[in-house]
């Protein structure tokens, strides 16, 4: 029969969005235990094996990567992926933590379920001060999923690639609008699509470049233990991140949030990507 997947408590403030429940003829498989004693698991439907097996093949070691990169953890010793049935289309997931949500058409994926993931660390860990903040949720946990699964050995960037050429082509948008507060309606916002995911992770990738891919690790994890349970700013991100660089590199990073965040033009040839 029908059980109800859902958390009891949550241990730290969270978003009004973070809470869910889920219904169904769930098989519950565990996936193992973090090296902090947090039990990863993934419950499927019907039918769902395969998929559930294959999307999350990765989960346990990008979930142990945020806990050792970022910290703790806020919301519980038990964690995990939901199968929801929306109507079996591939539409992505939803950060309820601590058991995310993965449309049952997108179980076999594993970015979605290592991006999901990450969301416990930033859009519900650290949430977003205002609705034009999207990015330091989206753009934060993209690049994320990318370096969680990248410590397993799977490579998102090809992915993203092709994501990045659909949103210069089609959906494109400046990532980060001025710093107004929550004057956008963003269900009906141009920003509500996936310019945030996709820009957001490439100037992640950009600031990797200037002051190393470790060293970006150690700022978000920084980013993190002051903001963990709060809400911020990605300005306030844009400003740690430059404390790390030095006069040359904080210039480059300011290049990187006008070419990548405030720009809507990609600062790169459409036609060079997923070839």
């Amino acid at each position: 029969g029908a059980t109800a997947v859902h958390p009891t408590s949550f241990g730290a403030d969270a978003p009004s969005y973070m809470p869910a429940v889920a219904v169904g003829e769930f098989t519950k498989l565990s996936l193992g235990t973090t090296a902090a004693g947090t039990e990863v698991s993934v419950w499927y439907l019907p039918g769902g094996a395969t998929d559930a097996t294959t999307g999350t093949q990765n989960l346990l070691g990008a979930f142990d990567f945020y806990e050792q990169t970022l910290g703790t953890y806020l919301f519980g010793g038990e964690v995990g992926s939901v199968s929801a049935n929306w109507g079996g289309g591939d539409y992505g997931g939803m950060e309820h933590h601590p058991y995310w949500h993965v449309s049952s058409g997108s179980m076999y994926h594993e970015i979605t379920h290592a991006h999901e993931a990450a969301h416990g660390w930033y859009g519900n860990g650290v949430r977003i001060g205002c609705w034009e903040d999207f990015v330091l949720s989206e753009g934060t946990t993209t690049y994320l999923a990318a370096r969680g699964l990248a410590s397993q050995g799977y490579d998102a960037w090809p992915e993203y690639e092709c994501s990045l050429k659909y949103t210069c082509e089609q959906a494109n948008t400046v990532a980060l609008p001025d710093d107004s507060c929550n004057v956008i309606d963003i269900i009906s916002h141009p920003l509500w699509g996936p310019a945030p995911y996709y820009k957001g992770a490439y100037f992640y990738r950009g600031v990797a470049m200037v002051i190393g891919e470790a060293a970006l690790d150690v700022a978000l994890g920084e980013f993190y233990a002051a903001h963990a349970a709060g809400s911020a700013r990605m300005q306030d991100m844009i400003d740690h991140l430059k404390s790390k660089a030095d006069t040359a590199g904080a210039a480059q990073i300011d290049q990187l949030v006008s070419d990548w965040l405030r720009s809507t033009a990609c600062p790169v040839d459409p036609a060079t990507l997923c070839l």
